[in-house]
């Protein structure tokens, strides 16, 4: 069941689609642009942290990416670089690190001393999060997990226990992705585009519920073809790619979800289509 509601966030209003029960498929198939907060809000917070995603909830969006890593005590802690040093400073890996060692660090790349107090959240942390906004709104907002280097049983199990798995979507190779379909039949994978030739192979392997198409090489038969089987499309529109340009041509050209740094400028974007 889907319900249509009215997204007012600061001088613009537009209409989304939202699934309203857990264990549907996320978004709107068909409909409207599904939009993916890479990495969360990054431009109101360090990217992959708490504030980030909880900006991203408030500004409106479908999914939000987390990028999961393995600690070395074997815990999920979202981050998207197998550096800690980027984002943190310290020049360690994360799957070097424990995870008490990783809460000891500040996440404020890009943002200075702004944010002392925002850490790397652990998978545990997001679904907490993101299950108790479900509940406080209509409008749900599904996980865009990108495995990155991750304990395959313990991630589908947290999420099964924050009752976010059947609308999770994941990223990943596809030796993950395959993993992951062993353990759940019904997940919703969303592998690499791997060439026309390939499509019919990863098909039968994984029965993706949507390709992820690089934006540089996505063609209308690329599309067609992804749409005669059923399957989704969605796309990365960032950095150079991520205007308010390409957000018009991934509409029409019937993407089904972009994955965005600047939210707000795709709502404004897309609203003035909806006039």
């Amino acid at each position: 069941m889907l319900l249509f509601f009215l997204l007012s966030t600061g001088s613009y209003t537009r209409t989304i689609a939202s699934s309203t029960f857990q264990g549907e498929s996320p978004g709107n198939p068909g409909g409207p642009l599904m939009i993916s907060a890479h990495r969360g809000a990054s431009g109101h917070g360090p990217e992959n942290t708490l504030l980030a995603y909880s900006s991203a909830m408030t500004l409106g969006v479908d999914f939000i990416e987390i990028d999961v890593r393995r600690t070395l005590d074997n815990k999920m802690v979202i981050m998207h670089d197998g550096s800690l040093k980027r984002t943190t400073g310290l020049d360690r890996l994360v799957n070097e690190c424990t995870l008490k060692e990783i809460k000891k660090l500040s996440v404020n790349e890009g943002f200075g001393e702004d944010y002392p107090s925002e850490k790397a959240p652990t998978l545990r942390e997001v679904c907490q999060m993101v299950r108790t906004w479900n509940k406080r709104h209509v409008r749900h907002v599904n996980l865009y997990v990108d495995c990155k280097d991750i304990n395959v049983a313990e991630v589908m199990g947290t999420l099964k226990k924050y009752d976010l798995l059947d609308s999770s979507v994941f990223y990943g190779s596809i030796q993950v992705l395959s993993s992951i379909r062993e353990l759940s039949p019904h997940a919703l994978l969303v592998p690499a585009f791997p060439g026309t030739d390939q499509v019919e192979e990863v098909i039968k392997k994984l029965n993706p519920y949507a390709f992820d198409v690089s934006w540089n090489a996505i063609t209308p038969d690329i599309i067609k073809l992804c749409k005669s089987k059923n399957i989704l499309v969605f796309s990365d529109l960032l950095w150079d790619n991520d205007l308010p340009s390409e957000y018009t041509r991934a509409r029409q050209m019937g993407i089904d979800l972009i994955q965005t740094d600047y939210i707000e400028r795709v709502h404004e974007t897309l609203q003035k289509h909806e006039k």
